[in-house]
């Protein structure tokens, strides 16, 4: 192997484990999203879906549900990624 061929691949073995490391930290912040809705599920159903429909109910919907899609869309596209490499 000559000096170049050595130094493209430590590149791709750094990107790769930087592309891994990003996954696995995408994973987590979904696993501690997901976490976070089932522990206050109960909470949620008393205080908000019982009530009538606000602003502040949309608000919240939206700033609950949006971050979990958000969440799990990131995993989704890092775990694409990590395939292509």
């Amino acid at each position: 192997m000559s000096a170049q061929d050595q130094s493209e691949y430590a590149e791709i073995v750094v990107a790769v484990q930087s592309i891994r490391t990003n996954n696995y930290v995408a994973m987590g912040a979904l696993a501690l999203i997901v976490y976070d809705y089932v522990i206050t599920l109960d909470q949620e159903v008393n205080n908000v879906w019982r009530r009538k429909f606000t602003a502040a109910s949309l608000l919240f919907y939206v700033n609950r549900y949006l971050s979990i899609l958000a969440a799990a869309l990131i995993v989704a596209m890092n775990s694409m990624t990590v395939q292509e490499v």
